[in-house]
């Protein structure tokens, strides 16, 4: 079994290891989509054999990519990093082991761990999957924007059904408190001062913002 890792919001990492029931698997268990939804059409078209030294263009990683930082080695095996391997890599450990500028602006990034199908038709025949295998920049971003998709439409729906609530209760459900108990539920990290507040309110108004371009234009294609 192989695996990949994909750069995605930590937003997105905590909505898409949740199990919808108030759980979530853990950081380095493997995530499997079955074969009718658009995730795993992604993958299975999209997985190539990269260079290791290149994989960060795209921002995800090969099973054995991620092995070697996991010992806190570059990919030419070099040590950089004094760490414990049993422990997730973050993005920051990332950046250091890859030289890369650890950019993180509004919303901090997270790796998904994700199975890739051990087989895959290459358009000619069927070959066999291994530790070698990441996604091109193009699938990439596009398995990017479906998760994000699924997670911002999840948003959305939990604050109408909140709003509805509110509506049918006659009471009132301050916008704050709708956003934190979407956050609580799929084990999000909550605010806890004024300032962190305003931080997510203005997340918030983000993702709203988001789901209506994704209303209009969204599309799979890449």
């Amino acid at each position: 079994m192989a695996n990949i890792y994909l750069k995605v919001s930590q937003y997105v990492a905590a909505y898409t290891r949740a199990d919808g029931e108030g759980r979530s698997v853990p950081p380095s268990t493997p995530l499997t989509f079955p074969p009718f939804v658009r995730e795993y059409a992604l993958i299975s078209n999209g997985l190539c054999i990269i260079p290791e030294t290149q994989q960060h263009k795209n921002a995800c990683y090969s099973d054995i990519a991620w092995n070697k930082m996991l010992r806190g080695k570059d990919f030419s095996g070099i040590a950089i990093l004094n760490r414990r391997p049993d422990e997730y890599l973050n993005h920051k450990e990332i950046c250091t082991i890859a030289n890369q500028a650890n950019n993180c602006k509004a919303e901090a990034y997270d790796f998904l761990c994700i199975k890739i199908p051990d087989e895959v038709f290459n358009g000619r025949m069927i070959i066999r999957t291994n530790r070698s295998y990441s996604l091109s920049g193009n699938v990439a971003k596009a398995l990017r924007r479906e998760l994000r998709y699924k997670f911002i439409m999840e948003f959305q729906r939990f604050q109408e059904e909140r709003k509805m609530y509110a509506k049918i209760h006659r009471i009132t459900i301050p916008r704050i408190d709708i956003i934190e108990q979407f956050l609580m539920f799929y084990n999000m990290p909550v605010s806890h001062t004024w300032q962190e507040h305003k931080t997510l309110v203005r997340l918030a108004d983000r993702w709203d913002a988001e789901a209506k371009h994704f209303i209009k234009h969204y599309t799979i294609s890449y």
